[in-house]
């Protein structure tokens, strides 16, 4: 029994010396909460004053500001990557994923397009509201006029290559090889000739509330922009080929791949 009580001493003077004079009896441990000389809940008194102490010590309130520092943190990048969070974003809605998307280019020539999940039609007839008052029919590459609507455009020491999927361009000893399943390959100048130097895309996405796919219409990504104020629709221009990969080469081999959005 003496072992005991001189054990729970040794304990109480360790800690008086840590938190003060009187621990843990004392005013200055116990703060508001004062201890009962009743040794049957001593754990729970102990308990209590170590925690006073630390609110005291402002230990609490530095987790806490570490805690705002980290949702900061955090807060602040997603902000700084928004711009690359959209990029994702506007392409499904180009591609009509999660409803369907009307497409209208403004070049040389006036085109319209519908496209749902990626597949191109063209509408025989008067398109309103993303339908088409006529008929449907996929579309097709009949002309060198139709490569002015690709979707994938790269630029290889001022060399257009043109292709509705996914390209390889190469520099063989000063000749460009253009590689797609369909693709064009001619200079610049003939490019502006074909197509249009201002060629520009007006695009209108539809968002099916049934389709789990659907882009959110408002977007909570500031950078998806919208020229209408239309809940689940989005009116938005785009120029084609702007932002293309352009390649100066002054070698003698060469070899790009350039996968279509």
């Amino acid at each position: 029994m003496w072992k005991a009580l001189l054990l729970v001493t040794l304990h109480l003077c360790a800690a008086n010396e840590f938190f003060g004079p009187g621990f843990p009896f004392g005013e200055d441990a116990g703060g508001p909460t004062r201890f009962s000389p009743d040794l049957s809940n001593l754990g729970d008194q102990i308990k209590n004053s170590v925690h006073n102490q630390l609110a005291k010590s402002g230990v609490f309130s530095l987790q806490s500001q570490m805690k705002n520092l980290g949702e900061t943190i955090v807060k602040n990048v997603q902000q700084s990557l928004s711009p690359v969070y959209a990029i994702p974003i506007k392409q499904k809605m180009m591609k009509g994923v999660g409803g369907l998307t009307t497409v209208t280019y403004y070049g040389k020539d006036v085109q319209s397009f519908i496209i749902q999940d990626g597949a191109r039609t063209v509408c025989n007839g008067i398109i309103e509201n993303g339908h088409c008052k006529g008929s449907l029919e996929p579309f097709t590459v009949r002309s060198n006029e139709d490569f002015c609507y690709a979707d994938s455009y790269a630029v290889v020491n001022d060399r257009v290559c043109l292709s509705f999927g996914p390209i390889n361009v190469a520099v063989m000893n000063n000749d460009i090889i253009c590689n797609g399943a369909k693709s064009l390959l001619l200079n610049k100048a003939e490019y502006n000739q074909l197509c249009g130097a201002g060629i520009r895309a007006v695009y209108v996405y539809y968002a099916d509330p049934r389709n789990p796919n659907a882009v959110p219409i408002p977007n909570p990504n500031p950078n998806i922009k919208c020229h209408n104020n239309e809940p689940g629709v989005c009116m938005f221009e785009d120029i084609p080929h702007l932002n293309s990969n352009t390649v100066v080469s002054n070698r003698n081999s060469y070899s790009y791949s350039y996968q279509s959005n």
